[in-house]
């Protein structure tokens, strides 16, 4: 069983980059994530949002 975690929340700075069209996502502005893990080795252990704009995401 596969389980997809979400989020969507106001971005609290501009570190995060859309995974989409790779633009920064500015401060303040709704963005959604999507949890994934970062490698099969280590899919126990890590798992970390990839952020979209709320318009790019699809």
């Amino acid at each position: 069983m596969v389980v997809i975690t979400y989020c969507v929340e106001y971005a609290e700075s501009q570190k995060s980059i859309c995974l989409k069209c790779n633009k920064v996502i500015p401060n303040k502005s709704l963005r959604v994530g999507r949890m994934e893990r970062t490698s099969e080795k280590e899919k126990k252990k890590f798992a970390k949002f990839r952020w979209y704009h709320f318009k790019c995401f699809e």
